[in-house]
């Protein structure tokens, strides 16, 4: 199942840009991708915590974002992307 999917499945709309929050921990998520963020224009705070995810990007509108014990290697997108980002949880 495509990251976009489960994104959409842990929302609580029916499109991708009415998503506000996803909580996805523990789903053995490996990427989550460029494309699929693309449409979560709305998405506020996401729980990657306990997956497997090494590469994140595209997360201009994320205030929170949870990637505890996951394998980030890379936060691509420079500070632009991550301005508006509050709170990055990486803890192992």
């Amino acid at each position: 199942m495509s990251a976009g999917f489960v994104l959409l499945e842990a929302g609580s709309d029916e499109l991708p840009e009415g998503v506000l929050v996803a909580r996805l921990p523990s789903r053995f998520i490996n990427a989550v991708e460029v494309a699929d963020m693309s449409y979560f224009t709305a998405l506020k705070v996401l729980d990657l915590a306990d997956n497997k995810v090494s590469m994140l990007s595209n997360f201009t509108a994320l205030k929170v974002l949870d990637l505890a014990d996951n394998k980030v290697s890379t936060l691509s997108g420079g500070s632009a992307e991550a301005r508006h980002v509050r709170s990055i949880m990486l803890l192992f």
